[in-house]
């Protein structure tokens, strides 16, 4: 004779499944979130190159003199950060400090209100 499975067993066993499911949506997540922190780390670095800048060569030529890398008049793509080497440095600290304070409090977040309105008030 087989034993009979209850029904609180059977319930048990669906929510375990769903902590997997739970586990893989988190997972994917902070999987975008830093992504997206990494993106915006390799952007950040074309950003501040002003060898590519098309007011460069007029700068090197000396017939333009002190140019603003970041002036509305050029278009969103030729705009340039020029900055020194320590706010560069600070910028991408504060970056990665930013990223690192906020996942345990996220977890913190997750446990309290669950899953689902965590993700929804994130975004």
């Amino acid at each position: 004779m087989k034993p009979e499975i209850e029904l609180s067993d059977d319930l048990h066993m669906k929510k375990g499944r769903y902590r997997f499911v739970i586990l893989a949506i988190v997972g994917l997540k902070l999987s975008m979130v830093l992504g997206c922190v990494i993106t915006f780390n390799a952007a950040f670095v074309s950003m501040q190159d002003i060898t590519t800048s098309p007011l460069y060569p007029a700068f090197i030529n000396r017939t333009l003199l002190d140019p603003d890398w970041a002036s509305s008049e050029l278009s969103w793509s030729d705009r340039r950060f020029d900055w020194t080497p320590m706010m560069r440095a600070l910028s991408f600290a504060g970056s990665f400090g930013g990223n690192v304070v906020c996942v345990q409090p996220m977890v913190q977040i997750i446990r309290r209100f669950g899953v689902h309105k965590s993700m929804t008030f994130i975004g």
